[in-house]
């Protein structure tokens, strides 16, 4: 008899409950069961980085620490934490820029060909090198004859 006054309860009052609480709940409801059908065979719920940056973007929105069942509101405030340490601790690497350098063996083979066939311009080289599907532009390889000892063009006073 009890259940059956909650349940009538319940019924009446989601009929004043806001349309953001309801989509709210749906969208939470929706990736619990998302979670639990890839844990489908498996003895401990996995949560992934999407999984956790959802639910605390989910808990920004409309707090809902509360009405999680596979996580406890202690452990939301942690992944909201990490999220936040490491957003602003983030170190920015040095990300490899630009082509990649031409090798050491490609360059010495530049270099040769034109000690061997001195009336050679660029674009004669470029064709034999295209020949040994070796693909570099004319700059590049106009670049490979001049000297790298970082003196420049007049010899670095």
């Amino acid at each position: 008899m009890i259940t059956f006054f909650t349940t009538l309860l319940r019924l009446f009052l989601q009929a004043f409950r806001s349309k953001r609480n309801t989509l709210t709940e749906n969208a939470l409801l929706k990736k619990e069961n998302e979670i639990l059908a890839r844990k489908m065979g498996k003895q401990k719920v996995h949560f992934n980085r999407y999984d956790k940056l959802f639910f605390v973007v989910l808990n920004r929105a409309a707090d809902i620490k509360h009405q999680l069942r596979l996580v406890k509101p202690e452990t939301l405030l942690h992944w909201s934490r990490t999220l936040i340490k490491r957003f602003w601790t983030f170190e920015h690497r040095p990300s490899k820029r630009g082509r990649k350098p031409v090798e050491a063996d490609v360059k010495n083979l530049n270099l040769s060909m034109k000690n061997d066939n001195l009336l050679w311009g660029v674009k004669q080289i470029q064709g034999e090198l295209l020949k040994l599907d070796i693909s570099l532009s004319t700059k590049t390889i106009r670049k490979s004859f001049s000297p790298t000892d970082g003196e420049g063009r007049y010899g670095g006073h």
